[in-house]
């Protein structure tokens, strides 16, 4: 092979692998909306769309060969979420043992303050302004929170949506799990009349599992 054959040859690898790496990084997007919708029907679909190209026939065979082995590598994972933890999800919606939460609820006060029952952990004087932007509520909870601890020398700390298994075996979506002084408390934010009766119903079950002691907000009085 004479000098200009090889480098044509480089050429066409250099080629060959500029386009490898375009297709994998069009894949990894479509790999993402994937998981993202949980849905496999719209893959193939965006593939031949986006990364199959008869003028580069080479590399678009060899993304082919990839795009094969990765779709039997996810199509577990998204039938496994698609499926199984969806249904989990509505399971567990329609017997109260998770709160369906929305964004934002415009028929709230927005001129009143939760109600709360934490005072009972000497947590004085809480006034949190309701918005009815959920994620505005919570951060405007934690922050009046966290400020009262700090000044009584508590450590404060909290996880959302926390899996907790109950002693009747079947397991709560806790909003949001308060840990103070390293004891945790379950912790909800309420909204509406299904909040409330979901939160008394819920409250039974979590004293039976251990949780002596709930906390709530609510626009409402309970």
């Amino acid at each position: 092979m004479n000098g200009i054959g090889i480098i044509a040859l480089i050429i066409g690898g250099i080629i060959i692998l500029v386009n490898i790496i375009i297709h994998f990084s069009n894949l990894i997007k479509i790999i993402q909306y994937t998981f993202a919708t949980n849905s496999l029907g719209n893959y193939w679909e965006y593939f031949f769309k986006n990364n199959f190209s008869a003028r580069a026939l080479i590399s678009s065979l060899i993304a082919l060969v990839i795009a094969i082995f990765i779709f039997f590598i996810i199509a577990p994972f998204v039938l496994y979420r698609k499926y199984v933890l969806k249904n989990d999800i509505e399971s567990q919606l329609k017997s109260g043992l998770m709160l369906e939460y929305l964004e934002s609820y415009p028929h709230v006060n927005k001129e009143g303050f939760f109600h709360t029952n934490i005072d009972f952990l000497n947590i004085k004087d809480i006034q949190v302004p309701i918005t009815g932007n959920l994620r505005v509520d919570l951060v405007m909870i934690m922050g009046a929170i966290s400020e009262k601890c700090e000044a009584n020398n508590k450590t404060v700390d909290y996880a959302v949506m926390q899996k907790t298994k109950l002693s009747n075996k079947s397991v709560a979506t806790i909003p949001v799990m308060l840990s103070l002084n390293d004891r945790e408390y379950p912790m909800y934010l309420i909204y509406t009349d299904e909040h409330i009766d979901q939160y008394k119903e819920l409250k039974k079950s979590l004293f039976q599992s251990g949780y002596k002691d709930c906390i709530y907000f609510s626009t409402e009085k309970i």
